[in-house]
């Protein structure tokens, strides 16, 4: 179900992307992605309806294989909680109980990332060093 609604609202996004005059994309992007913006905006007006089909699948239908606990304890996710990915963490401390899922508050998908990329580089740094 995840799957279709995302496929649907993506491919809708893209196509009305496809159209617009990049400059708007930009614009349009970089309000919500800050800095990185410009560069998702030209990177989502390229890619073709397959990959991004491909991109969604992937991110909406995940197998879990089984993952020794030294192996989850190096991972490393962080959503926000505005992010529709959020919902799946549940999940995914059920098949991995010990992955390090951070949630941040008021942010969507990417967004607290893009917004405090040096922060954030710092933070995946210092938790690379403990691991």
């Amino acid at each position: 179900m995840i799957y279709k609604f995302m496929k649907f609202g993506f491919l809708m996004k893209h196509r009305k992307a496809v159209q617009m005059p990049l400059a708007e994309v930009k614009k349009s992007m970089s309000a919500r992605y800050g800095v990185f913006g410009d560069v998702m905006a030209e990177n989502f007006i390229k890619m073709s309806e397959k990959s991004l089909i491909n991109v969604v699948r992937d991110c909406s239908d995940f197998p879990f294989p089984p993952l020794p606990e030294a192996v989850q304890r190096r991972i490393f996710l962080e959503v926000g909680s505005k992010d529709i990915n959020c919902r799946q963490n549940k999940t995914i401390w059920k098949h991995y109980p010990s992955i390090h899922i951070q949630v941040r508050e008021g942010y969507g998908h990417c967004m607290y990332l893009s917004e405090h990329y040096a922060e954030y580089g710092k933070l995946v740094e210092r938790y690379m060093r403990e691991e």
